[in-house]
């Protein structure tokens, strides 16, 4: 094999020597064997789809599951002749371990751009059905997991244990669990950066139920299916175009703002500033800022704006919503 003639002459029957013995490998399970064989060829830059659909067997079988899905996806991105086949590797290990959310997006996304033959479409339908079902299982487990330890937390009055567990249950359905989180909700031992932390979850999830919220000696009735987030509340969208002018101007004090502004409505949530108070909050906002930057010059500006308007009741329940903001919660 020294020079190009001698290769070309004996390359091919080195080629088939070397399929065939990467395949007897496979047939008497000898991946790594097999595995080493495969990769030579591929080195060589022989490509098949029995080499590719060998390979992936290999990783699979040697527990190398994340190069086996790497490769996998590659394959499958092609969208060459063989494409159908290797889809049906790719989900079948998608499925081996357990991701069923990433298999069921894969094959509505398949079923959503190509016409897939028959058998591979019922093949496929009857994959997607059951992963759904298996991923409900498995949300319910984790749900019921969670709210277990839920129930743990409260009994043992760990609020920032509470709060985490409930961030981690975001993705979660509640339902099951909602009269449960009702009466935490109304409970004035739980505490405030909690509540919203369920108030938030039952908000992502589209809860559609009445739920009584008590904070702050506050009652209050609302549909979480109803509900914006902190960030996207109308709110605090109207609140930020009056700080407005700070960001133009003083782009540093105003990032401080908008920080301020969210651990007090994070706090306060669902019960929200009214209409009428969007001023003073802001004025009171502006204020506490310069205070907290040492821009004294600011400080006695944004003051002077406030007028007579009552900032000194907003700027003790800012200051008091901060400590129990970061009572919980680490930025």
């Amino acid at each position: 094999m020294n020079t190009k003639q001698d290769k070309v002459i004996i390359f091919p029957k080195w080629k088939d020597a070397l399929e065939e013995e990467s395949l007897q490998a496979l047939k008497e399970k000898r991946y790594e064997d097999a595995l080493k064989k495969l990769d030579e060829l591929i080195d060589h830059e022989i490509y098949s789809h029995e080499i590719f659909a060998g390979k992936i067997i290999c990783l699979m079988e040697l527990g190398e599951t994340d190069e086996a899905e790497a490769l996998c996806r590659h394959l499958v991105s092609l969208e060459d002749e063989y494409f159908f086949e290797y889809l049906h590797i790719y989900v079948t290990l998608l499925f081996q371990m357990s991701e069923y959310e990433q298999l069921i997006e894969i094959i509505d996304d398949v079923f959503s751009r190509k016409t897939v033959p028959e058998p591979m479409n019922s093949q496929l339908e009857q994959l997607a059905e059951m992963s759904t079902k298996l991923l409900q299982d498995k949300m319910d487990e984790e749900a019921n997991d969670h709210i277990n330890e839920l129930s743990k937390a409260v009994k043992q009055g760990d609020p920032l244990r509470q709060w985490r567990i409930i961030v981690q249950s975001s993705n979660l359905k509640p339902t099951p669990y909602l009269r449960y989180l009702k009466q935490l909700l109304k409970d004035d031992r739980i505490h405030p950066v909690v509540k919203t932390a369920i108030m938030e979850w039952l908000a992502e999830q589209e809860v559609d139920s009445e739920i009584v919220v008590e904070k702050a000696e506050s009652e209050i009735s609302v549909n979480p299916a109803d509900l914006k987030s902190v960030e996207d509340h109308p709110v605090t969208k109207q609140i930020k175009v009056l700080l407005r002018e700070v960001e133009q101007e003083n782009p540093t004090l105003y990032q401080l703002l908008e920080k301020l502004l969210y651990r007090y409505l994070y706090v306060r949530y669902p019960f929200m500033p009214g209409e009428g108070e969007l001023i003073a909050v802001s004025h009171a906002i502006k204020i506490m800022g310069a205070k907290y930057l040492q821009l004294e010059g600011l400080y006695h500006t944004y003051k002077k704006q406030a007028g007579e308007l009552d900032v000194d009741t907003y700027m003790e329940e800012i200051t008091q919503n901060e400590k129990s903001y970061f009572s919980i919660i680490e930025e």
